[in-house]
């Protein structure tokens, strides 16, 4: 009898116990039948999502569809980026061992990793404005400079104008008598009708090309939204060559042929990010071998109806990249280059935000010839937000 006694209370100390573990949890956790029911929640579940009456009011028609199927088969699922709320979440489905029909639903609360990520990413968007902001500047100075030149030299051209103008009205009052042809010589009437349409046109393309800059910047610069939307890989890439031309145009020799694709929801400003760490990079390699270089971006394959992820190819042939190299490039704060010449940060959050958006981003190094990045991108309508995990391949 006290041995039973003593079983008896060793049980109910293990229960307390494991009762206590699961309601101190930080994450919400649920236990849950074949069926989908809730057997039980802890505490943490209760404080975000309150009372559940169903697992389907914490998710998405989506993911509990998920959810429900891998139940039904008895196989653990992992589902990322789960948003409730202000919350971002991991869910971790586990079936209980052996023949349990029950499965453990938790909830891995992500919302601090994924705020820490998004600063990350705003942090090396604006370091990467730094490192390029004086070559950008010059591009602008350029068509600034001639620009400034053109009007400089069409107001003086007004000027005569204006004066060949009150001598042609003076001629025609009579009061006073004026040879409109003196003036017409003096003024130098036809160099003028000449040059006038050349210093609108070299005005206007300057205009342009300080506009297309000043477009490029604002695209690459403007907040993140986690909505997705419609792109074009040729726009996108267009506004990363154009915000980078003065770090590659002297050492590298760019060609492209994109043609348009299916839909691609993507977030732009965080693809051009990526776009924009690739040319550097094989600029700044091509610069290092102290002589011009060429890139070539394409698509892997000609674009189909049928299509559901279209691949682009960054290939170059800067020298390529050691194989001891390549296993880490894609490392957080690992770097060859100098200070001041980049954070270590650019291809770890490349890989993270390729990650995020559904695809994959690999390189084929083939020293000493060159080195071909393959991004591959889901394509089709997504809706509502997209959640980058920048911080993936941090070990914790």
């Amino acid at each position: 009898l006290m041995e039973s006694t003593r079983l008896i209370d060793n049980l109910s100390s293990l229960q307390t116990f494991n009762e206590q573990v699961i309601q101190t949890l930080s994450d919400p956790l649920l236990v849950i039948d074949q069926t989908g029911q809730i057997l039980k929640i802890n505490q943490r579940c209760r404080t975000i999502f309150g009372q559940l009456e169903s697992v389907g009011e914490a998710l998405a028609d989506d993911q509990l569809e998920e959810v429900m199927k891998h139940l039904q088969s008895g196989q653990a699922v992992h589902i990322p980026n789960i948003r409730y709320a202000s919350f971002v979440f991991d869910l971790q489905l586990t079936p209980f061992a052996g023949d349990d029909p029950r499965s453990l639903l938790m909830f891995h609360d992500m919302t601090e990793r994924h705020q820490i990520g998004k600063q990350l990413l705003s942090a090396e968007k604006m370091a990467s404005l730094g490192i390029l902001s004086a070559g950008i500047a010059h591009e602008i100075n350029n068509p600034l400079g001639f620009v400034k030149t053109n009007v400089k030299e069409a107001g003086r051209y007004f000027d005569d104008l204006f004066e060949l103008l009150a001598a042609w009205e003076q001629s025609q009052t009579g009061v006073q008598p004026v040879h409109v042809q003196e003036v017409t010589e003096v003024i130098g009437l036809e160099e003028v009708r000449s040059d006038i349409p050349h210093l609108v046109r070299e005005t206007l393309e300057g205009v342009e090309r300080i506009q297309k800059i000043t477009a490029s910047l604002k695209s690459f610069a403007h907040p993140d939204s986690e909505n997705a939307r419609e792109a074009q890989l040729s726009k996108l890439v267009d506004n990363a060559m154009v915000i980078t031309q003065s770090k590659w145009k002297h050492t590298l020799t760019i060609t492209r042929d994109l043609p348009e694709h299916g839909i691609l929801s993507c977030i732009p400003s965080q693809l051009e990010q990526v776009f924009m760490n690739l040319i550097v990079n094989a600029a700044q390699a091509a610069s290092s071998k102290g002589e011009t270089s060429s890139m070539h971006i394409t698509l892997a394959e000609e674009p189909t109806p049928e299509q559901r992820t279209v691949t682009i190819l960054f290939s170059d042939r800067c020298g390529g990249i050691p194989a001891e190299v390549v296993e880490r490039i894609f490392d957080p704060f690992f770097t060859t280059k100098d200070i001041g010449e980049g954070t270590g940060l650019g291809l770890h959050i490349a890989h993270n935000v390729i990650e995020g958006h559904g695809g994959e981003i690999k390189v084929e190094s083939n020293p000493p010839i060159g080195t071909t990045f393959h991004i591959t991108l889901p394509l089709g309508v997504k809706h509502g937000p997209m959640v980058i995990k920048q911080l993936s391949r941090f070990k914790v």
